[in-house]
């Protein structure tokens, strides 16, 4: 999945081929990166979405992982950096829903 600008500034998701770890790991920084300031600049929803836009990368990722050459290549455990990313996602998933439910309780007031 690539990130890029749409003509009126918006953040649009493209396939691309498939990710190595390296490569997810470069693109879900990018992804906080531009959570951080958005969350920064008081808004909330964009933040969020550039978190769950890092979830889906963390979901593609593990479910093709088995075909990472880096994976072969390296002395990691599978299942140990499977069990990590999924930690990552949950906490990250985490913020997302405390995020949505503040919204909804200042959509709710008055």
């Amino acid at each position: 999945m690539r990130h890029n600008r749409s003509m009126d500034g918006r953040e649009r998701e493209t396939q691309c081929d498939s990710v190595d770890l390296l490569t997810l790991i470069a693109r879900a920084l990018d992804q906080l990166r531009a959570a951080v300031d958005t969350l920064e600049s008081h808004r909330p929803e964009a933040g969020a979405a550039h978190l769950a836009a890092t979830i889906r990368q963390i979901d593609r990722y593990v479910d093709g992982m088995d075909d990472d050459p880096l994976l072969r290549l390296a002395p990691l455990e599978t299942t140990t950096v499977r069990e990590s990313l999924r930690s990552v996602r949950a906490d990250l998933n985490a913020v997302v829903e405390s995020i949505a439910s503040r919204a909804t309780r200042n959509s709710a007031v008055p």
